[in-house]
């Protein structure tokens, strides 16, 4: 019976270091994301848009760290792009993916938020989704924030975002 209430006592304070650790993280995360939040540089349009896209809630709760290389895939006009490249900070790497069929869509507004080398450490990777350009075990973390029913969008006539089986596996 002893033994059996130390086993339950270490595995209660086991649990409770894990989370607390955990959390810890979540908060260091959150504290990257809040200050990548405030960044003066950030565009007031992007700004506008936190209080319905929740980028401090989402990314904090992703665990990103400094320091981090992100794939984004479906990156948009950058919108957590920008929010990324501050949060990994100078020495972590984002690869804003998109595909090539989505630069009819976007216009000019990838090239305004990368010119003059703003977010020096993002690469724009325009690559279809089952042929990405990120070798294996070479990012950190994958985001895919608002966009995998994509796979199945076919902007044009013989135009194609990706196989989604091949996707997912390339994924």
């Amino acid at each position: 019976m002893f033994q059996a209430k130390q086993a339950l006592f270490a595995v209660a304070i086991s649990s409770l270091l894990a989370f607390s650790f955990s959390a810890l993280g979540q908060t260091s995360s959150a504290n990257l994301v809040a200050s990548a939040l405030d960044h003066g540089d950030r565009p007031s349009g992007d700004a506008a848009d936190d209080a319905r896209r929740m980028p401090l809630e989402v990314l904090a709760f992703a665990g990103i760290e400094a320091g981090a290389t992100i794939l984004e895939l479906e990156a948009g006009t950058g919108y957590y792009t920008e929010i990324l490249s501050r949060t990994v900070g100078p020495n972590g790497n984002v690869i804003m993916q998109n595909p090539p069929a989505f630069d009819g869509i976007f216009g000019e507004a990838v090239e305004q938020r990368l010119a003059e080398n703003r977010l020096s450490n993002v690469n724009l990777s325009r690559t279809n989704f089952d042929e990405l350009s990120a070798t294996d075990n070479s990012v950190d973390m994958v985001t895919w924030i608002l966009g995998p029913h994509e796979l199945w969008y076919q902007p044009g006539e013989n135009v194609s975002l990706g196989n989604p089986e091949e996707s997912f596996e390339e994924i």
